[in-house]
């Protein structure tokens, strides 16, 4: 039985990051193709911001998938990064959803969230080490849940960095002055971001003004996770192996 997949991502009306996400799921067909010696169908769906719901682009990318092959399992992947509302509730009713549609021989498949998969800390292991400096911030969007920022406190705490956030505090401006008050004159700035987007756009902004506010510290920002040369090779680990607790 031959194998699709759907990348599904959050949805954003920014081009660059849509650019990106189909970029992607090019990368990854030329991939597949190319280790599994046939052609392999990777679509791309959006979970808000799109013209159709999640479900209808499910099965619509199902009876694409099976006009390829008469039968067919199709392999529904979130490209999320933390276990959030839309990850814990929100797709899954939209798979519910697809399920109850669809009348063809297609098997759904949902797995973890990409944010789940081990390789994550060395990937920003690695790109923070690309970075000249001798204190780390990880940035993030940050959440408002009761307890939605745990993974991030946990990872920048393995990367031996601080954590700081978009949305809430603790947020990069207060980081900084703390390091810069202690004396660090070389601050590494990760961003916790997949793809580049109006967020990513006004951290750099954010980090010109402090860079002009601290003129005897360098701050160094990183790119977003999915500008990395390492990136593919995560994802195409977290899409063949699917580590984690999916829901079948």
């Amino acid at each position: 039985m031959s194998a699709a997949y759907l990348l599904i991502a959050h949805g954003s009306r920014d081009r660059r990051s849509q650019e990106a996400f189909a970029a992607l799921a090019r990368q990854l067909t030329t991939r597949l193709s190319v280790m599994m010696s046939q052609s392999v169908l990777v679509g791309t769906a959006y979970l808000e911001l799109s013209s159709q719901p999640l479900h209808q682009q499910i099965v619509q990318f199902a009876h694409h998938a099976v006009a390829e092959s008469t039968s067919t399992e199709l392999h529904l992947l979130p490209l999320f990064l933390l276990p959030g509302m839309h990850v814990r509730d929100d797709i899954p009713v939209e798979v519910t959803q697809a399920r109850t549609l669809l009348t063809i021989d297609c098997q759904l498949h949902l797995k973890n969230y990409l944010g789940a998969q081990a390789g994550f800390v060395p990937l920003l292991r690695r790109l923070l080490s690309r970075l000249p400096a001798s204190q780390r911030i990880l940035m993030a969007h940050g959440s408002r849940r009761f307890g939605g920022n745990a993974p991030i406190e946990a990872m920048a705490g393995r990367l031996q960095a601080l954590p700081s956030y978009w949305a809430i505090a603790p947020t990069l401006s207060t980081q900084i002055k703390q390091l810069v008050s202690q004396g660090h004159q070389d601050i590494a700035i990760q961003p916790y971001f997949l793809f580049p987007g109006g967020i990513t756009t006004a951290i750099a902004d954010e980090v010109a003004l402090l860079q002009q506010q601290f003129e005897e510290t360098q701050l160094h920002l990183g790119y977003p996770l999915s500008e990395a040369p390492e990136f593919i090779a995560l994802v195409l680990d977290w899409l063949l192996r699917g580590d984690g607790v999916g829901i079948e």
